[in-house]
């Protein structure tokens, strides 16, 4: 995880082209690496995965779903991913005692404008206390951004977003919405 992957590759006499990366990922690094994939700025034509079946529904899951999350936006924010297939325990030998599935993931230009940076910052606060409203969720950026809590009603009210839903329930476009609206206060 703590490699350097673009150093790596360079090394081994990589010139930049587009990347192919095809993995059956150890399902307790799975998130990890693929986070790091994905924030990484290396060409990836495409990413091909095999991970838990839990975490291919975590994925792909879309604002709405108990399934959705930071790694869900994360994959919608970087890249066009679809289910390429399920694969049972049952192909394994020995069995493990989760299904898996392969996920596919291409490249995709972002479609919202929020700055990187501070827009993932807003999501992981977002989630970082799953039970609690998007506003109780968000004091940690208040906190951290040095911001008023008045300017938090203000955005929220400015992105549409009512304070007392919970961050699932938000799409990256909200989130888009609410980090430029945040930032217009820092």
């Amino acid at each position: 995880l703590d490699a350097n992957w673009k150093e790596l590759l360079q090394n081994a006499g990589w010139e930049g082209q587009p990347l192919k990366l095809v993995a059956n990922l150890p399902y307790y690094l799975t998130t990890p690496l693929i986070m790091k994939a994905l924030e990484s700025d290396l060409p990836f034509a495409s990413m091909v995965v095999m991970v838990q079946k839990e975490v291919a529904t975590r994925m792909l899951a879309s604002a709405g779903s108990k399934d959705f999350g930071v790694l869900s936006l994360a994959v919608q924010y970087y890249a066009e991913g679809r289910l390429a297939m399920n694969v049972p325990r049952t192909v394994f030998i020995p069995a493990p005692a989760v299904d898996s599935a392969v996920v596919e993931l291409g490249p995709r230009t972002p479609e919202v404008d929020a700055p990187r940076g501070e827009l993932f910052a807003v999501i992981r606060a977002g989630f970082g206390q799953r039970r609690k409203t998007v506003r109780n969720a968000l004091k940690t950026i208040v906190d951290e951004w040095d911001l008023s809590p008045e300017l938090l009603d203000e955005a929220l009210k400015k992105a549409n977003i009512e304070p007392n839903v919970r961050a699932e329930r938000l799409s990256l476009e909200d989130f888009s919405s609410l980090t430029k609206e945040l930032l217009k206060g820092v």
